[in-house]
Formats: C-alpha cells, structure tokens, sequence
C-alpha cells in the first residue's frame, strides 16, 4: 500500500510540474506582427483579470518593463516614455516599436496566485520595391528561354510570381525565374512580389512575341516600330 501511495504522490508531483511548463491557464503563447514606426497594444488572452493584487509586464523572463502593485512603477529601460498600462485590461501599449523590440513578452499576475502569459513579438521594416532584370538566354523558332531576377535588398522578404493566369506554382517562388515561352503558354506580363508579414511591393515586366521584354508595356512595340520605320526615314532623306 505504501509503494502505491508513493506512486500515486509522484504522479500528482509530475502533473503539477507538467502544468508549470505549459502554463495552468491553458492560454497558447500569442504571436503578432508588426511594422517598425507603429504603435502595439499586447493584450492578456482573458478580457478581464479581476482584482488583481500584482501585476508585472517583462521583455524576456529578466527585464523588467513595470509592475503595478497599489501604483505603476517603470523601470529603467529602453521602454521607459515610450509604454503605458491599462490598468483595467492589463494590457502594454507601446509606442513607435523599432526592430530591437522583437521578442518575448511576458504578464505576470498575482492573486491567491500567480498566472503568466507569453506574446511573441516581431516588429519587420516594410520590404523596399524590388526591380525586376532579365536575359535572354536562348531563342528558336517556336520557343525563347528567358531568366528573370527579381533584385532586393531585403532578403528575408517572400517571393511571389504572377502572370496572366495568378500566381506560379510554389517551386517558382524564387527570386530567380526560369521561362520556357511558346505561342501556347506565353502571359503578356510578369510580376514579382516581394512581401513578409506587414507589407508587399511589386515589379512588372511585359512581353511581347517572339521574345521580348521591356518595362512599360508600350516599349517593346515602340522599339519594333521604330526599327520598321528607320529604312524609309533613310529612304527619304536620300531621294
């Protein structure tokens, strides 16, 4: 009888411990995006908190942003004048987030005991407009082999290609694009974009059969042109 005792005893000792690491609440850590230069509110899973007797906000598990026991205190941080508490809610407001931001966040809250929350921050730059070169690299009768590179600073930023019928398929999305064009599949257009959790830009080029490419869609037809016309113009001025 003791040994089960025992065993039971260990078992309870092993869930509580369980229950420490994932949290008693139950609440799933929080994960939010953001544009550097915004202001962010984190906000506890549960609307209200009660009358809590202690309450303190941190940036990972060893700073501490403030801590509200009968009165807010701020502690010296690179969130000091830049933070402010709700004191209802719990909720952080945080004013023009920069990149350094990023990170865990943790509320703590005591009454009778104490409970605590995660939120996963990520502040991201919004992605510059990326530009859009390309090469020919083959051309025969009926088809024309082109590469497409999609140039940006960024490169954490996701890879997106579109032509007349939506979006390439996902082993496309690069920021190289290699192009077989026929008379059966060829898209008057080509567009990259550039995107990551916050923001998106894009470039376009347009084609032109057989094989052409320019910036603006009237460019390839105004080269061609041009090209007809040069033998007459050199016609009329020798008559």
């Amino acid at each position: 009888m003791n040994f089960k005792k025992w065993d039971w005893c260990l078992v309870l000792e092993l869930l509580q411990l369980l229950l420490l690491v994932i949290g008693v609440q139950g609440y799933p850590k929080q994960t939010k995006n953001v544009m550097t230069g915004s202001n962010v509110t984190l906000l506890p899973p549960r609307k209200h908190l009660g009358n809590y007797k202690r309450l303190t906000w941190l940036y990972t598990t060893k700073q501490k942003i403030l801590e509200h026991e009968n009165k807010t205190k701020y502690f010296n941080s690179t969130f000091k004048n830049r933070v402010k508490l709700d004191l209802e809610s719990g909720a952080l407001h945080i004013y023009e987030v920069w990149r350094r931001d990023s990170g865990v966040y943790y509320l703590r809250v005591y009454n009778e005991r104490e409970e605590e929350w995660a939120i996963n921050l990520t502040v991201w730059d919004p992605v510059p407009k990326p530009f859009i070169t390309f090469k020919k690299k083959e051309e025969s009768k009926d088809s024309c082999y082109l590469s497409l590179y999609c140039e940006i600073e960024d490169q954490t930023a996701d890879y997106v290609w579109y032509n007349d019928s939506g979006p390439f398929p996902n082993e496309n999305q690069a920021d190289v694009l290699e192009l077989t064009v026929n008379p059966q599949n060829y898209s008057t257009f080509y567009t990259c974009q550039v995107r990551n959790p916050v923001s998106s830009k894009n470039d376009t080029v347009y084609f032109t059969p057989p094989c052409g490419l320019a910036r603006s869609s009237g460019v390839t037809w105004i080269a061609t042109w041009l090209v007809a016309l040069a033998p007459i113009m050199l016609c009329s001025l020798l008559i």
